[in-house]
């Protein structure tokens, strides 16, 4: 697995390097001499730091599918460290690292419980022919929350900050999804205060500044796919008039 994950690194860094100087094949889009100044520009900008940050979340994307969480953890918190100083903040690639982060270390968890349960570490990352064990008793890492809610965070400074501003169509949609993996970890835990907060985050979704910006850049079908979603999610946690109202709706 160690070999693979390091077969993928090496093939996107050649990737990279062949577009970088103008080798890949097929070739760039753009090969005008004006193209040949802006990336020389990018290059002593912001950006080209943007783009060293924005490759980490890539890099932790490949460890994932290599089935190495931790090779990913180790890339994602590099650069997370580094986009935490940028000013002013690359908000959108900022949350989605968090929720990389937050997914990784849930991954991690999840690999952890399996082999408590059946002394099996042999393909930490991947999930067992037979699938993870049912009820699997999952171990609370606040550190997960945190990157949630700090995802959260990102995502709406991205569409347009949470002071009534219009969101940006596509960052709603990310932020609420955010916000539904969030309210799913806390139900699987299982401990009241944090279904107390899968509550929260969930009515968040639904507050009548959210409503009218999705209503604005959703369809109704999908809108209808979304209460309904919510409502199950209501009804796993055995709030059955919460789970009506959004079956209603």
């Amino acid at each position: 697995l160690n070999n693979i994950c390091i077969e993928l690194f090496t093939s996107f860094q050649q990737l990279v390097s062949k577009a970088l100087n103008g080798t890949l094949n097929p070739p760039p889009r753009l090969q005008t001499a004006s193209d040949a100044k802006v990336r020389e520009k990018i290059k002593g900008s912001k950006w080209s730091k943007r783009l060293d940050n924005r490759r980490g979340l890539w890099y932790g994307a490949y460890s994932l599918l290599a089935a190495s969480p931790n090779d990913a953890l180790i890339f994602l918190n590099k650069s997370l460290s580094s986009m935490l100083t940028e000013k002013p903040k690359d908000y959108m690639w900022l949350g989605a690292v968090h929720e990389a982060v937050a997914s990784t270390l849930y991954l991690i968890s999840l690999d952890n419980a399996n082999i408590n349960d059946d002394e099996n570490d042999e393909f930490p990352g991947i999930m067992p022919e037979s699938g993870y064990k049912k009820n699997l008793k999952v171990q609370l890492n606040e550190n997960i929350v945190k990157h949630y809610n700090k995802a959260i965070v990102c995502y709406t400074n991205a569409g347009g900050g949470s002071d009534g501003g219009s969101q940006k169509n596509g960052v709603i949609e990310i932020e609420v999804s955010c916000r539904l993996s969030l309210a799913k970890y806390c139900i699987s835990i299982q401990e009241r205060s944090l279904i107390s907060l899968a509550a929260t985050t969930l009515n968040e979704i639904f507050n009548c500044k959210r409503y009218l910006q999705l209503t604005n850049c959703l369809t109704y079908e999908s809108l209808g796919q979304l209460s309904l979603h919510v409502g199950c999610i209501y009804e796993s946690m055995g709030m059955k008039r919460k789970f009506a109202f959004h079956l209603h709706r």
